[in-house]
């Protein structure tokens, strides 16, 4: 069932039972604000047309509502992480996407009161330029964005080998080992590298965050965290990359396979952020995180 626009009486009220389950129970909780660029009467009429668009983005438990010119969206077990990537999913698919300001604040990472959360995503959507990385590869596909990456002359690339591939797809992995509450999600997929030994790192318990693994068949080594993804042999020939994404931190790692073997590393959230979206969109990867 699509929810739809509550009242903002009934949203407020189930925002605060919402956050007081949360930390009576450990819980998780997060918001998303979203403003239109415009002004006045402009920006009313430009998010009532985005609200009817994004409930089809959401999940039955999420609770939004208009109020004067914000839409507010309750996402009920999601932290900031799962928050940011249904932002992506918004500026992709959203018609409007382009006048919207989106801003995110989870329980308990950015605060633990419903006035604390909004001030921050609030915040955070006016500062949401759009700009950076991440802003010039918003209209693209997952395998056009690699592509624009590397050949991108106001970018660093430098010389990058399999092993700084493999190394950075170790840390991944043993990042979202380390403590249950390390929420996160690792993509990786390794060309020019030996599978095989990136997975020896895997733990056999299950992991704190999700790991999607690039794989010609789609088939490896069964592990409670890990997704294989059945990617197309020639992607796997010409790229190697590992995305790291989770609440509190993020990297990218990307190399050209081929002859150059040139590459980009960035500690950069929103490109991380929209790198795994695109991927997810890609394949048809649905599965939750928040």
């Amino acid at each position: 069932m699509v929810p739809r626009l509550e009242s903002p009486r009934f949203f407020d009220a189930f925002l605060a039972r919402t956050l007081a389950q949360a930390r009576r129970y450990g819980r998780r909780a997060a918001l998303l604000l979203v403003v239109a660029r415009p002004e006045g009467e402009d920006a009313k009429m430009a998010i009532r047309g985005a609200a009817l668009h994004l409930l089809g983005l959401l999940r039955d438990a999420d609770v939004a509502t208009l109020q004067g010119e914000e839409l507010r969206v309750l996402l009920p077990e999601t932290d900031r992480l799962g928050a940011q990537l249904l932002r992506e999913r918004i500026l992709r698919h959203l018609p409007e996407a382009a006048s919207l300001r989106i801003g995110a604040a989870a329980y308990l990472e950015d605060g633990v009161d419903a006035e604390e959360l909004l001030d921050i995503a609030r915040r955070r959507a006016a500062e949401d330029e759009g700009t950076g990385l991440a802003g010039k590869l918003r209209p693209l596909g997952f395998w056009e964005c690699l592509r624009r990456l590397l050949a991108d002359a106001d970018l660093p690339r430098l010389p990058l080998s399999p092993a700084m591939v493999r190394t950075a797809a170790r840390e991944a992995i043993l990042e979202l080992s380390r403590a249950s509450t390390v929420r996160g999600i690792a993509v990786v997929c390794s060309g020019g590298a030996d599978e095989g030994e990136i997975l020896e790192a895997l733990p056999v318990h299950r992991l704190s965050g999700r790991l999607f693994v690039a794989w010609p068949d789609g088939s490896g080594p069964p592990h409670p965290s890990v997704t294989y993804v059945p990617v197309e042999e020639e992607r796997l020939s010409r790229f190697d990359f590992v995305f790291f994404l989770a609440g509190h931190s993020a990297y990218v790692v990307l190399r050209d396979a081929g002859e150059n073997a040139l590459g980009v590393h960035a500690a950069d959230h929103d490109l991380a952020c929209l790198l795994v979206s695109r991927f997810r969109d890609a394949y048809g990867l649905r599965e939750k995180i928040g």
